[in-house]
């Protein structure tokens, strides 16, 4: 399966980076010579003017034939370099794109805002941690004196009620 895998990559990418580079350099050859690469009729005039004893003087004419000698190297390159890319990483770069977007958006940030969270944080200075607290204890001392008199009043009723 994995085989298969690596076949259908090969088959797709090389079918993909046939057609760019044909494209790319059509227009090249087009635009700088007036040469269509997928025209026969340009490639028999090719032939014929070299079948003639054609000789490349000019460097316009050296730089037509190194770019024919170099879109199949190109070609060959291209393909080996695009197959050693990942395909899922590839698809998933543009979400991974407009997420680093969205982190850089709040990255400055240093006030976060929470909302609908019900509640809010206030800081207290070291007096009024002191007097909460002591609040508090004053309400267990409260608490245990309310207690020890609620005892109290158990353990007299009970004391009546066995004499």
């Amino acid at each position: 399966m994995a085989k298969f895998g690596k076949i259908l990559k090969a088959i797709i990418v090389g079918s993909l980076w046939t057609c760019v580079l044909l494209f790319a350099g059509n227009k090249i050859t087009l635009f700088f010579w007036k040469f269509n690469l997928l025209s026969a009729a340009d490639w028999q005039l090719i032939a014929g003017f070299w079948n003639r004893g054609g000789v490349i003087k000019t460097a316009s004419d050296y730089l037509f034939v190194s770019t024919l000698f170099l879109i199949p190297i190109i070609w060959i390159g291209g393909w080996k370099r695009l197959m050693k890319v990942k395909i899922g990483a590839l698809l998933l770069r543009p979400f991974e794109a407009y997420s680093d977007w969205q982190a850089k958006k709040y990255e400055n940030n240093s006030r976060i805002v929470l909302k609908n969270m019900g509640t809010t944080s206030v800081k207290e200075t070291p007096k009024e941690k002191i007097k909460s607290d002591l609040k508090k204890i004053e309400k267990q001392i409260d608490n245990n004196k309310e207690t020890a008199k609620i005892r109290e009043n158990i353990g007299e009723k009970i004391s009546r009620l066995k004499k």
